[in-house]
């Protein structure tokens, strides 16, 4: 029993002493120097190498004695406030560039292309979030998506639910939700939510801060046909032709189910702002 307490009683003031994130926050920008000096930056040229270790997947043929089992690629990186970026990496005599121009992405990717290629979708965003300048930590508070005053229900949700009223053009007659705030104990950075309507369609909506990448993914389960929308692809309507066939069987022993998976569909969808 006096070990057990000694432990405890050890244990209990490290488990004080727990930095928020707020505190966390504060130390990254005094140890870059603080806001003020961080701000007088105005461009920024790294340089360095990034080291690949080659595994082979089980069944694979077997290296050569003299392969290298590691890659070594030297890395540039060209940054300019607030968002601008070139990322350049040497792969043997191949060159890949990704590079953001303050609006959109673009990359140079070795059998594609010599020429910069527009990415979309969450590529697009890891891009993106790479050129900020100050990089993801510094002024996050001020910046960032954990609110004090809202939950993620609040900030992210009117987005879904504004949707799923347009195309069902009804309200619930029923809704729950179970949801979590892992960075504030108090404000749910986390929550699924599931709708029910009275025409018999079910919804399920998931809202995150915390994802590690930005979807605005919809998927619709028809009785005939699938559609998937997806709001950062540059294909963000497909249609799939799938779904389950019921034949009439003359006794019980024919009777079974009759899976269908046809063409999918990817029609053009001009790019408007939805509140103009």
């Amino acid at each position: 029993m006096l070990a057990i307490g000694a432990v405890l009683v050890a244990v209990l003031p490290a488990l004080a002493q727990t930095p928020t994130v707020d505190e966390l926050l504060a130390r990254n920008l005094e140890s870059r120097g603080g806001a003020e000096k961080l701000k007088a930056i105005s461009t920024r040229k790294v340089t360095g190498k990034v080291t690949v270790h080659v595994a082979l997947p089980p069944g694979a043929p077997q290296q050569a004695e003299g392969d290298p089992k590691t890659l070594e690629m030297p890395i540039e990186v060209w940054a300019k406030r607030p968002n601008l970026m070139k990322q350049e990496m040497r792969m043997q005599d191949q060159r890949i560039v990704t590079a953001f121009d303050g609006q959109q992405a673009w990359a140079i990717i070795p059998g594609v292309g010599s020429s910069p290629q527009l990415v979309q979708g969450v590529q697009a965003d890891l891009i993106r979030d790479q050129a900020q300048f100050d990089g993801p930590l510094a002024y996050a508070r001020q910046r960032g998506l954990h609110q004090s005053d809202a939950s993620v229900v609040w900030d992210l949700g009117p987005h879904d639910f504004s949707i799923l009223a347009y195309w069902l053009d009804e309200s619930p007659v029923g809704v729950t939700a179970l949801s979590r705030g892992c960075v504030m104990p108090d404000t749910p950075d986390v929550a699924f939510i599931q709708l029910e309507y009275g025409s018999g369609v079910i919804a399920h909506v998931e809202l995150a801060w915390l994802a590690p990448s930005k979807l605005r993914r919809t998927t619709v389960v028809g009785s005939r046909k699938m559609v998937v929308y997806d709001d950062t692809s540059g294909e963000p309507v497909r249609v799939f032709d799938s779904g389950v066939t019921i034949r009439d069987p003359d006794s019980f022993g024919e009777f079974q189910l009759s899976y269908r998976t046809g063409d999918i569909l990817s029609p053009k969808v001009a790019v408007t702002e939805p509140l103009e």
